[in-house]
C-alpha cells in the first residue's frame, strides 16, 4: 500500500523495522542516503522522532553559549560542561538512527545504527548523574570521585553488554540498574550533611519520574492501545514519540536543577 509520498504500510518493511504492530501505515520504504535526507521534507511516522531531538539537540548545544549560570568557578565550570556534552550527544545519535534506520544498506546498518542510539542513551546516564553523585557528597571530594569511578565502570559495562545483547530484556535490565542507583544517589540530599540547593532535589526527582514514565509508555506501547488514535494523529502521539518527549522533558529539568545546584556552589 503506498500514497504519493511513496509511504508503505508496515507489511511492507522488512522484518527489522516491523517492532511496531500498532503503528500500520507511514512508514517510508527502505531508501538511499540520499532518500533518507529528502525525508525530512514530508511528514510520515518518524518525522516527529526526528525533530523532537533536532530540536532538543540545538537547544541543548546552545546552552553551552547561554548556560544561564556562573561558570567562573572550575568546579562549577567543570560540571556544567560534563551535563552539557552528556546532553547533546544522545540527542544527535538519535536523529541519525531514526533519520536513516530505512537505508537500502539492510539489517547491517540498522543494527549499526541501532547500537548508535543505544550509546546516546547510555551516555546521557552514564555522564548526566555525575554532577548528581558529586554535589550532595561535595564536603567529602574522596568518596565522592571513588563512586563516580565506580559508576564509570559500571556504565560502561553496562554499555558493552547491552551493545551486544541480542534482545531488548537486556537492555532494559541495564538501564534500570543506572536508574535504581540514581535515585538513591538522589536521595542522599535528604540527610542534612548533604550538599547541594534545596530545590534541585525536586526538579531531579521529576525528572527522574518523567525518564521512568516514557520508558513504561514505550516498552507498553500504552498510547497506541488505549487510545483511539488513528491517521497522521499517531505520528505525533504513539509511544515511542512520548518516550521523546520525556526525554526532552527529563533532561531539561535535571539541567535546571544542576543550575541551581551551581549556584549554591557559587554561593558557598
Amino acid at each position: 500500500m503506498q500514497n504519493i509520498r511513496g509511504l508503505t504500510s508496515i507489511t511492507a518493511q522488512p522484518s527489522y523495522l516491523q517492532f511496531n504492530r500498532y503503528i500500520r501505515y507511514g512508514y517510508r520504504p527502505v531508501c538511499s542516503t540520499m532518500s533518507c535526507i529528502k525525508s525530512l521534507l514530508y511528514l510520515h511516522n518518524e518525522s516527529v522522532n526526528i525533530y523532537s531531538h533536532v530540536i532538543a539537540f540545538i537547544y541543548f548545544f546552545s546552552c553551552i553559549f547561554q548556560p544561564g549560570v556562573d561558570l567562573d568557578d572550575p568546579t562549577s565550570m567543570t560540571l556544567y560542561i560534563i551535563f552539557w556534552q552528556g546532553s547533546c550527544l544522545p540527542f544527535l545519535l538519535s536523529v541519525t538512527y531514526h533519520l536513516f534506520m530505512c537505508h537500502n544498506s539492510g539489517f547491517t546498518t540498522y543494527n549499526t545504527l541501532l547500537r548508535f542510539d543505544i550509546f546516546g542513551i547510555y551516555w546521557v546516564a552514564c555522564f548526566g548523574i555525575i554532577p548528581a553523585i558529586y554535589i550532595p557528597l561535595i564536603y567529602f571530594p574522596t568518596l565522592a570521585n571513588t563512586l563516580i569511578i565506580i559508576h564509570l565502570i559500571l556504565s560502561f559495562y553496562l554499555l558493552w553488554k547491552t551493545l551486544y545483547s541480542d534482545t531488548k530484556v537486556e537492555r532494559i535490565i541495564g538501564l534500570a540498574i543506572q536508574y535504581i542507583y540514581r535515585i538513591l544517589f538522589h536521595s542522599l540530599r535528604l540527610f542534612a550533611w548533604s550538599g547541594g540547593a534545596n530545590n534541585s532535589f525536586w526538579y531531579l526527582i521529576q525528572a527522574e519520574c518523567i525518564f521512568a514514565a516514557g520508558a513504561l509508555i514505550n516498552v507498553s506501547n500504552a498510547s497506541e492501545k488505549n487510545l483511539p488514535i488513528n491517521g497522521k494523529i499517531i505520528y505525533f502521539i504513539n509511544s515511542h514519540t512520548l518516550m521523546h518527549y520525556a526525554s526532552i522533558a527529563g533532561i531539561y529539568l535535571s539541567l535546571e536543577g544542576l543550575k541551581m545546584d551551581l549556584d549554591w556552589i557559587n554561593s558557598e
